[in-house]
């Protein structure tokens, strides 16, 4: 156990070690400046979507999405009228109403408790 522990504190000062020759990072010249005037002309958010919009890659991608979009619609449309489900309706309501009338024409014999029944 002590074994352990102590390799344990061999790695993390080790590790402690090996950050004391890092430097810490600089931006590129001039970094505040752009930052700065990004956020005075308002082009953090937002208005960076609208602005891409713009471009051409992004408003044609945009556009045959919604194009896409329109055709499906159309399709779901013609593909479900309202007549054709009117007309299945009735087609099944003809169907179970013939299917109740064959049924009710049956005559099913149910012998009495101590009958025998006879083919």
């Amino acid at each position: 156990m002590e074994k352990k522990h102590s390799d344990i504190e061999k790695e993390v000062q080790k590790t402690l070690e090996s950050l004391d020759s890092v430097s810490r990072a600089t931006p590129k010249p001039f970094f505040y400046t752009r930052l700065e005037a990004q956020l005075d002309k308002g082009h953090l958010g937002v208005g960076r979507f609208f602005d891409m919009l713009t471009q051409p890659k992004y408003a044609l991608s945009t556009a045959a999405l919604l194009v896409l979009a329109v055709l499906n619609v159309t399709f779901i449309i013609q593909q479900v009228n309202p007549q054709d489900i009117a007309d299945t309706s009735d087609d099944l309501e003809s169907v179970t109403v013939s299917e109740y009338e064959a049924l009710a024409s049956l005559t099913v014999f149910y012998p009495d408790e101590g009958e025998d029944y006879e083919e």
